[in-house]
């Protein structure tokens, strides 16, 4: 069923199932052709930007973090209150080593969902990324010159789902 804006929602939402199943199966580069036909279908529908912060999950997991950006950037451009978008977004930055907006993106998440502990982990482990490289910069009062680091990766499962 096509709506007069010319989105298929219920052609899309299928194909989002189909990419869901594919990422859990870690069939990514299926759920990136999945997701990219759901976007398709509805570029202006209800839920795309979920399509999109999907997608984006899929290009992490490929290790196509600039794409993933870009998935989030437009994912939070169609629904700004959208936590999952700036989740991943802070995800894709942090691999990418870019933790000021990695720290910018998860911050933005846990003023959403301040109640989100992997959010407030994440955030906080891209702070200590943030405050190493800070460190590390300037004149060091460590013999060893190494960061001590507590954990070092934000939590993988906020791709999933």
């Amino acid at each position: 069923v096509t709506s007069k804006d010319g989105n298929d929602e219920v052609a899309a939402e299928a194909k989002k199932v189909e990419g869901n199943t594919a990422i859990t199966s870690k069939n990514y580069n299926d759920a990136v052709k999945f997701y990219t036909e759901a976007i398709e279908l509805a570029p202006t529908g209800k839920n795309t930007n979920i399509y999109y912060t999907n997608r984006a999950a899929a290009y992490c997991y490929l290790k196509n973090y600039e794409k993933s950006i870009k998935d989030c950037t437009k994912a939070i451009e169609l629904d700004p209150l959208y936590t999952k978008a700036y989740s991943r977004l802070g995800l894709s930055h942090f691999f990418m080593e870019e933790y000021e907006p990695a720290v910018e993106a998860y911050q933005k998440a846990v003023d959403l969902e301040p109640e989100t502990k992997s959010l407030q982990n994440s955030l906080k482990q891209a702070k200590q990324k943030l405050d190493e490289r800070t460190n590390l910069t300037a004149p060091s009062s460590s013999s060893s010159g190494a960061p001590s680091s507590a954990g070092g990766m934000p939590d993988m499962s906020a791709l999933a789902g």
